[in-house]
């Protein structure tokens, strides 16, 4: 997938499951990958990034955030941003639909009932 130059990884890395979406410059999702982590959260976002190696054949540029239980403590000890679950919710729900007014978040620690504003 060498065209285009600017991709954009979120990784979701939860007490359950770690999820990822690879975004390109035009905001079209390019891929989607699910694994359960097992107990096995670092082993399970290498398992993803390696994925998405295989499958970008080495961007020019990827911006990458973690969320999620286990992302944000990871986010800390790497050089990328960690996203507050919430706002990654409420900006996901606005991107991919944009008249959409609330989100239902089951995840495996916690669950979570946003309501959005129009607009």
């Amino acid at each position: 997938m060498g065209e285009s130059t600017a991709w954009r990884l979120g990784l979701d890395i939860g007490s359950v499951s770690a999820k990822l979406v690879l975004i390109d410059d035009e905001l079209k999702v390019r891929l989607r990958e699910r694994l359960h982590c097992r107990g096995q959260v670092v082993r399970s976002a290498s398992s993803l990034l390696e994925v998405v190696a295989r499958f970008t054949d080495r961007p020019a540029s990827l911006r990458v955030a973690l969320t999620g239980v286990s992302g944000t403590e990871m986010a800390r000890q790497l050089p990328v941003a960690g996203i507050n679950e919430i706002l990654a919710a409420a900006r996901g729900a606005r991107q991919e639909a944009p008249t959409v007014r609330s989100v239902l978040d089951l995840g495996g620690q916690s669950s979570r009932f946003l309501a959005l504003e129009a607009g």
